[in-house]
Formats: structure tokens, sequence, C-alpha cells
């Protein structure tokens, strides 16, 4: 029996993409624990989703960037801006920074060899390469240096993170980029995976300390803050006209935000035939007047 011409084109198209992502996986070069967790693979594997769903991510990307380029006019100052979770660019309006401030510092824990060819074309444009959690690589160690392949570990607290250093210590503008309900993640599947915690609420109130840490470490800068991160995922079965969704942020509040828009991130077809997955993405401007003391008891989405 012959296939049809398109049925081998998908097939042909679905391997040269993932020899593709896994060449590219081999000639990156990464700290053992991101590698084992799943991060640059992670990595990998959105930007080859994004050459897939272009026109599908394309609103998304479009209104993240241009939430950032409105950010930017209701700054006093442009000496340093830090981007956390700049990714693959793909979402970040990179040359307006460029113009827009002296330094650009992007933070992310995997930075790919074509995002830092990128970078290289901006003279003011620096990339810093590490965890703001501060809590992955502990708990791959922790994990690694059990007795028992069964015993729990003691889940480690996460850190006020650190920025890269800034002209008086104080970026203009910083940015949380698609990254804020993302932080538990890779540690969660990593964890989960190797049975060191319960699916529980252990686990669950780890998580809500990682997200905590972060947005208070983002307000401790007393500065102008932009956060951007999805909120709700929605699964829709388009053959049974079902759908499950939940709130990605349970127990963290936040207040009403300034835009919200629907991220298209996985389209019918794209993981199954009759299955497509929508993120609620949600966009906030913090001055340093007007941030909120606690993320505890607002307003919620």
């Amino acid at each position: 029996m012959f296939l049809k011409p398109y049925t081998n084109w998908l097939i042909l198209t679905h391997y040269s993409s993932l020899i593709a992502e896994f060449l590219t996986y081999l000639a990156s070069p990464a700290l053992l624990y991101i590698k084992r967790m799943g991060y640059l693979k992670e990595a990998i594997a959105i930007d080859a989703r994004y050459k897939r769903c272009k026109s599908a991510w394309s609103p998304h990307l479009e209104n993240s960037k241009n939430f950032i380029i409105n950010a930017l006019k209701r700054c006093k100052n442009f000496r340093t801006v830090v981007v956390l979770g700049s990714g693959n660019l793909l979402d970040l309006p990179l040359l307006q920074l460029s113009q827009t401030f002296e330094k650009v510092i992007l933070v992310d824990i995997v930075h790919l060899g074509k995002t830092l060819k990128t970078i290289r074309k901006f003279p003011n444009v620096v990339a810093h390469t590490c965890d703001i959690t501060e809590t992955s690589e502990s708990i791959f160690n922790l994990i690694k240096s059990r007795a028992n392949t069964a015993e729990h570990i003691e889940l480690p607290l996460p850190k006020m993170f650190h920025l890269p250093e800034t002209q008086d210590n104080c970026p203009d503008l910083v940015i949380s980029l698609n990254i804020f309900s993302q932080l538990t993640v890779m540690p969660r599947e990593y964890i989960l995976k190797n049975k060191a915690s319960e699916d529980g609420p252990v686990l669950k109130r780890w998580e809500n300390e990682v997200l905590e840490s972060h947005l208070n470490s983002l307000f401790a800068l007393k500065t102008n803050v932009c956060l951007i991160t999805d909120f709700e995922f929605i699964e829709r079965n388009h053959r049974t006209q079902s759908v499950n969704q939940y709130y990605t942020l349970t127990g963290i509040n936040l207040p009403m935000p300034e835009k919200t828009w629907i991220w298209n991130i996985a389209p019918k077809g794209e993981i199954s035939k009759d299955i497509s997955i929508e993120r609620k993405v949600a966009a906030f401007f913090f001055s340093p007047d007007k941030q909120i003391i606690s993320i505890r008891h607002k307003n919620i989405l």
C-alpha cells in the first residue's frame, strides 16, 4: 500500500525536525543539571514548535512585544533593563530595548547558540546564564546523592534572586517575560520522575514558595516592573467539544492585569488531530510607587 505524497511529506518533516533538534542538543554547551533536568531540551523544543506554529503564535508574540514597548514610555531613566526569561527572543522587542537603554541584560537558564549569535549583533546587549530560583541545581544534587532511590528529599527554599551588576545596582526596568508560571515546571517533573517527593501538599507548598519568592524579589528592587505571564490553561477536544481548563497560578493572587490575551500555543493538529491547547496571558506594569506590598489576599485575576 503506497502512502499519499502529503503523508510522506508530513513524516519526512517530522523526522527532519527531530534530527535537527537532536543535533542542536549535541552542539549546545550546558551544565549537567541543565541537560538532565530537561531545560536544554525544552528550549530547543520551544524553538521547533514556534517554527511549526508561527502563525498561531504571532498574536501572542506581538502582544508581548507591544506591551513591553509601551512600558518603555513609562520609564524615566534608561540606563539598564534586565529581562528575566529572555528565552529564544521570540517575544522580546530586542531592537527597541537596545535602542532605548544604555545596557540590556538578558537572563535565562539556557541561551541557545542561535540566540547568542543574535545578541552579538547588539554591542550593548549581554546574556547572563543562571537559574533565578537558585533551586534546580540543589534539587539535582540532592536527588543524585540519595542513598536510597525512593528516598524523599528536603526541597530547597527559593532565594531572593540577585540581578547581574548594574549601574547603581538598580536597573531602570525589570521584565519578567512569560516565565513566572513556568519556574517550577521542570523541577517538579524531575522531582516526580525520580520519586523525590509525593505529588501532594508538600510539593505544592514548595511551588507556591518559588512563585512568591519571584514576585517578592521583583518588588524588592523598587524599580519599574513589567510582568507578563500565563494564568490559565485551556485544552479543547474538537471532536467531543469538551474543554479542560485550570488556573496555572493556583495559590498566587495578583491584581487585575492591564491587558489579557489568548496564546494559541498548540493549534489543532500540533498534538493530535482533535486537540488544541491555549493559555490565557496577563500583562502588568508596576511603577516603584504603585507596587503591591504582598501577593497574598489581593484581587484574583
